[in-house]
């Protein structure tokens, strides 16, 4: 059976505010997409546009959307990588500085 205590790097109450706003987000995009195909006829006989140039407005977002994941998800796993590293960075630094104290206590119980 698997474990299931949270990793190294996990920071603590962190899970329900993003799956908030990831809930949030999902919800919000939807509703835009939604939105979408039904004022494709009303966009066109406001601006006057071909059936080409519909189908274009209509087909624009779905394919920017489609290719920004690519970055967007790379720079997620990048921000997740740079997070652990922080979180070793400063795990580092509270060791060594509690080297350099303990250090410092021994110099100062030297003899002059």
């Amino acid at each position: 059976m698997k474990s299931t205590t949270p990793p190294d790097n996990a920071v603590p109450g962190r899970a329900v505010p993003m799956l908030v706003l990831a809930t949030v987000g999902f919800a919000v995009n939807f509703w835009a997409w939604a939105l979408l195909s039904p004022l494709g006829p009303r966009f066109k006989e406001l601006l006057s546009l071909s059936g080409s140039q519909q189908a274009l407005l209509v087909a624009v977002p779905v394919l920017v959307g489609s290719l920004g994941r690519i970055p967007v998800g790379a720079l997620t796993d990048l921000s997740t990588k740079l997070d652990s590293i922080l979180v070793e960075l400063r795990q580092g630094m509270t060791d060594l500085n509690s080297k350099v104290a303990a250090l410092q206590a021994d110099i100062s119980a030297l003899p002059r």
